[in-house]
């Protein structure tokens, strides 16, 4: 009878032995690398090209990435042997943040960061001296219409530079200082800020064509205007 119990329960032990044992489970994450943009980059482009690796153990079953932390934007069909190149549409200039998330059939999840700074490139190289017309729509507070020369500098669009009255004598205009010049030029237009020797400033809002410039003006004292202006040559 002892033997028979013995047999019984090596045989049990046996069966057992031979049971399914559990997978075991992946817990390591995919390596991502975005090779370019560099993070912190500053590109000058609007459609923005993201380039890098994404590899697992196994396989990277989804890429996605999200543009200021907007909706996800699924590019695993980009995805090819581990690599991937996408594009992305920046918008409008200034900071932006791509956030690139690979995972796996597992669910592990591995992302990457990246910030770039779109400036746009100058439509139209602002530096020369420019005669420009001022006109408010307030005549009441004088002067209504107000004829200035821009010297102006453009380095990279940051503007810079001194506003002058104008003068017919001088063969650019310059009369006597108004006020120094701030702003940037971007692909869709300039902002300039001038600032008055005296007390004030005068903000200008327009677009260049050719050897003529023109757009919208707003003062120190919200007193609202147009203005044209136009290259001056010797």
């Amino acid at each position: 009878m002892f033997r028979k119990i013995l047999g019984l329960l090596v045989l049990s032990l046996v069966f057992v032995g031979c049971g399914v044992t559990p997978p075991v489970e992946d817990t390591e994450k995919p390596t991502l690398t975005v090779t370019s943009p560099a993070n912190n980059a500053t590109v000058t482009t609007a459609t923005l090209t993201v380039t890098g690796t994404a590899k697992d153990n196994t396989a990277v079953t989804k890429l996605s990435y999200i543009l200021n932390g907007g909706t996800a934007v699924d590019v695993t069909n980009k995805l090819s042997s581990g690599n991937f190149s996408f594009d992305v549409a920046l918008g409008s200039a200034g900071s932006k943040t791509i956030k690139v998330t690979a995972s796996d059939a597992a669910g592990n999840i591995i992302d990457v960061t990246r910030t770039v700074t779109l400036q746009p490139t100058s439509n139209v190289d602002l530096t020369s001296n420019w005669k420009m017309v001022r006109t408010n729509d307030d005549p009441v507070n004088l002067p209504a219409v107000l004829t200035m020369s821009l010297d102006v500098t453009d380095t990279s669009g940051t503007l810079s530079g001194n506003a002058y009255l104008f003068s017919e004598g001088d063969p650019f205009g310059r009369g006597s200082l108004l006020g120094t010049i701030e702003g940037t030029n971007g692909a869709t237009g300039f902002t300039i800020r001038i600032v008055f020797a005296t007390s004030g400033f005068l903000e200008l809002t327009g677009t260049v064509s050719g050897a003529t410039f023109s757009g919208t003006s707003d003062d120190a004292n919200s007193v609202t205007g147009t203005f044209t202006g136009e290259k001056l040559t010797e």
